[in-house]
């Protein structure tokens, strides 16, 4: 794989040519552009967007209901609490769950271990080491 040559800078003609092509409107030649004037950081959060594992700031501003912003963080801690009060709060289901007996019980020891077993958890360790 290639590494990336930076091309146009911003606001040079070869970066108003990509502007020009639409790559603005795509995620991918978002990415792409990046690459190309090396900002890796924007690379990053563009793939983490894309991948749907990117968390927004949490230093967001905070809005009430009406749009207004909440600056003080009394006024902030209300608007969490009415907000997760909101969609915590729900009626209980008008169904009830049908759990059903297990057809098998398990043979579970809940005795504490024996030395034998804990001798042999400890030689099954790659080095003594954790796993993880």
């Amino acid at each position: 794989m290639h590494a990336a040559v930076p091309r146009g800078r911003p606001g040079s003609e070869e970066d108003d040519k990509g502007r020009q092509a639409g790559l603005h409107g795509r995620p991918g030649g978002q990415t792409e552009e990046a690459a190309n004037r090396g900002e890796q950081r924007q690379v990053y959060k563009i793939t983490k967007l894309i991948g749907g594992k990117y968390r927004m700031a949490t230093d967001m501003p905070i809005v009430d209901k009406q749009g207004r912003l909440v600056t003080t963080e009394a006024g902030q801690e209300a608007r969490w609490a009415e907000h997760f009060s909101e969609v915590l709060s729900r009626p209980p289901p008008t169904i009830e769950a049908e759990v059903q007996d297990p057809d098998i019980d398990l043979d579970v020891s809940t005795a504490p271990p024996e030395q034998e077993e804990i001798m042999a958890a400890i030689r099954s360790l790659k080095n003594g080491k954790a796993r993880g």
